[in-house]
């Protein structure tokens, strides 16, 4: 996984700083921290694999052409406001 693209601490996805329309997180994350994808208006698909179990407050927030999320049965808990706006 290129640093430059996501940066992760201990398993969480804590942001996502490339330009790509469809984003596959890679496997091994195990939770999506809050903001990660905020204002991300690249952003049209998601693919979350099995190994996330968390969606954190805002995650995805303000993903104006996000159309598409494959989110797994593995996710048990999304915070508010994961993907207002």
């Amino acid at each position: 996984m290129a640093s430059r693209t996501y940066k992760v601490k201990d398993g969480i996805l804590l942001k996502y700083n490339g330009k790509g329309r469809r984003i596959s997180i890679p496997e091994g994350i195990t939770g999506i921290g809050e903001d990660a994808f905020i204002f991300c208006d690249s952003i049209e698909t998601v693919i979350i694999p099995p190994s996330v179990t968390s969606i954190g407050a805002y995650a995805f927030s303000m993903c104006k052409n996000l159309e598409s999320i494959v989110i797994p049965e593995s996710v048990t808990f999304i915070d508010d406001n994961a993907f207002g706006g």
